[in-house]
C-alpha cells in the first residue's frame, strides 16, 4: 500500500465536562489519588483519534482518557517486538487494533469503518506528544494533580521508551 502524500494524524482528549455528573477528580486529593481512582475514574470523556483519513473518535463520553493516553503511547512503544495489539475499552465491547507491518501500522476498531495505514515513528511521536499535552493540561486545570507520584512515574516510563525506529 503505497502512499504518496503524508497520512493525517492527530490524537486528542475531551474530558466530559457536564454539571449533571460527578467528576470524580473534583472529589479528590489528586496528590495523593491511588491510581485505580486516577486512571479508571477521574477525566472520563473521549478520545478523538483520526488517522489517514478515518476517524476512530469516540462517542461513549466514558473512556478513562488519561489512562487511554499513557497506556496507547506505552504500548505502541512496544508494539515493533508485539507485532500487534488490542486497545480494549473495559466499560464495553470496543476495541482498537494495531498491527505492526515493515515499519507501518495498520489501525482498525471495532466502532468505525476502514482501516488505516501510518509509517510507525510518526504514530509513536503523535501518542507520546498527545499525551504530555493531555497530561500538562490536566495539571494546569488541576494543580495537585503534578504532585502526584504514580502519575509522574507513569510519564517517566512512557517517555523513557524505545525511540521510533528502534
Amino acid at each position: 500500500m503505497p502512499h504518496d502524500k503524508p497520512a493525517e494524524l492527530a490524537l486528542n482528549f475531551s474530558v466530559r465536562d457536564d454539571p449533571e455528573h460527578r467528576k470524580r477528580e473534583d472529589e479528590l486529593d489528586l496528590a495523593t489519588a491511588p491510581g485505580y481512582q486516577l486512571f479508571f475514574s477521574c477525566f472520563v470523556g473521549d478520545v478523538d483519534l483520526r488517522l489517514d483519513g478515518v476517524n476512530f473518535r469516540t462517542r461513549f463520553g466514558w473512556v478513562a482518557t488519561l489512562s487511554f493516553a499513557i497506556g496507547f503511547a506505552w504500548r505502541l512503544s512496544g508494539l515493533p517486538a508485539a507485532g500487534r495489539m488490542s486497545m480494549d475499552f473495559l466499560e464495553d465491547d470496543e476495541w482498537l487494533s494495531l498491527r505492526f507491518d515493515d515499519g507501518r501500522v495498520l489501525v482498525s476498531s471495532s466502532y468505525a469503518r476502514g482501516i488505516a495505514v501510518v509509517p510507525y515513528g510518526d504514530l509513536l511521536n503523535l501518542a507520546r506528544d498527545s499525551l504530555t499535552r493531555h497530561a500538562d493540561g490536566l495539571m494546569a486545570a488541576y494543580p495537585r494533580l503534578a504532585e502526584n507520584r504514580i502519575l509522574a512515574g507513569r510519564l517517566a516510563m512512557v517517555r523513557g521508551g524505545p525511540t521510533p525506529g528502534a
